[in-house]
């Protein structure tokens, strides 16, 4: 049981990683977006906020959350609200599992779009 809420709620972080590394080849827009006035040059730009490709981290998580927050909203909201049901029944065992999942996937979802995109901005490659 411990094994699936792991694998569930780390399944969103998941996500936000591959985004945040394919933002690099500018799959998402980001290539246009750090092409500003100096950031050829490395003018005016902060070195150790630059990814090792050039990109700054934070322009990289926020094409990532542009591209993967809806889609990770809509999964862990049907998650939620399927799970949800069991909390209707009449056995406790299915009450709470229910309650667990409810719980796991709103921890899940709220740690990968708040904590996780904030340590990839700070710690990103």
């Amino acid at each position: 049981c411990v094994t699936l809420l792991i694998g569930s709620s780390i399944d969103y972080c998941i996500h936000l990683a591959v985004a945040y590394a394919e933002a690099a080849g500018g799959r998402y827009g980001v290539g246009s977006e750090t092409k500003r006035s100096g950031a050829e040059s490395g003018v005016g730009i902060d070195k150790r906020t630059r990814t090792a490709g050039g990109t700054e981290r934070g322009d990289k998580t926020r094409a990532a959350l542009r591209s993967m927050a809806p889609t990770l909203t809509g999964a862990a909201v049907t998650t939620a609200l399927s799970s949800a049901m069991l909390l209707l029944c009449q056995v406790e065992v299915l009450v709470k599992i229910g309650a667990t999942i409810v719980a796991n996937t709103a921890v899940g979802y709220l740690l990968s779009l708040m904590l996780f995109s904030a340590l990839m901005a700070t710690f990103g490659d």
